[in-house]
Parts: structure tokens; sequence; C-alpha cells
């Protein structure tokens, strides 16, 4: 039996409306409802197989949506790309080109021969 105390303040829509909430819950009516017809045992039987089929296809495509939530936020790696074209050939890549080193030329000085350094003394010496 369903039981509702009046709250103080409370209007009498709401104080209705809780006590047709409690009466929902308590599965009354639904009771009242199953009992206007008889139903034969096999009716009841093949009723609540059905209803429970119904509870676990519900319950797995949750738990499948859940599941494809988690695997979307994984990583994932990405497939192996296949290297050769449609005639079996690799692929021509383009080569990185190498780098050239800046060679500093080298610079041959021809020495002179001590004769000529000696020409060259000499003339230094007329000139001053």
């Amino acid at each position: 039996m369903v039981s509702v105390i009046r709250y103080e303040n409370e209007s009498d829509e709401a104080f209705i409306k809780r006590f047709m909430k409690k009466v929902a819950n308590s599965g009354i009516l639904q009771e009242c409802k199953d009992r206007q017809a008889y139903e034969k045992p096999s009716e009841t039987k093949r009723r609540k197989k059905v209803s429970a089929k119904a509870r676990i296809k519900k319950y797995r495509e949750k738990e499948a949506e859940v599941a494809a939530f988690e695997n979307a936020n994984k990583f994932r790696p990405r497939p192996k790309q296949n290297n050769r074209n449609q005639n079996n050939k690799r692929r021509d890549y383009k080569k990185p080109q190498q780098k050239v080193q800046n060679k500093e030329p080298e610079v041959v000085v021809n020495q002179p021969t001590p004769e000529a350094l000696k020409d060259l003394q000499n003339k230094f010496n007329k000139k001053s």
C-alpha cells in the first residue's frame, strides 16, 4: 500500500504528482492490468523470454558502443604501404643531392732560386 504525507506549503498539484509517481513505481497499476484477463503459463514464459532477449540485446549494443568509443581513442599504427607500382617496379624516388665540400684551392708559390734573391737584393740596394 502506498502512503504519502503532505508537506507544509505544498500545492495540491505537487501532492497528487508525488502520489501518482509512487503508485507507478510500486507496480500496483501494472499488476491490476495483468490480472484483468487470464494469461496461460506458456504465454507468460514466452513474454518473459522475449523481454529477456530485448534486455540482452540492448545491453550488448551499449557494450559495443562503449568499446567502439574506447578503441577510437587508442593509437592505431598505419598499415604498411606497398612501395611498388602496377608494373611491379620500385618507385623512383628523388635521391638527395650530395653535399659538395668547398675545398680551398691550393696556392702554389714558386720559391725563388738563390740567384734570383741575390739579384733582388742588388736592385733594392741600388735604389736606396
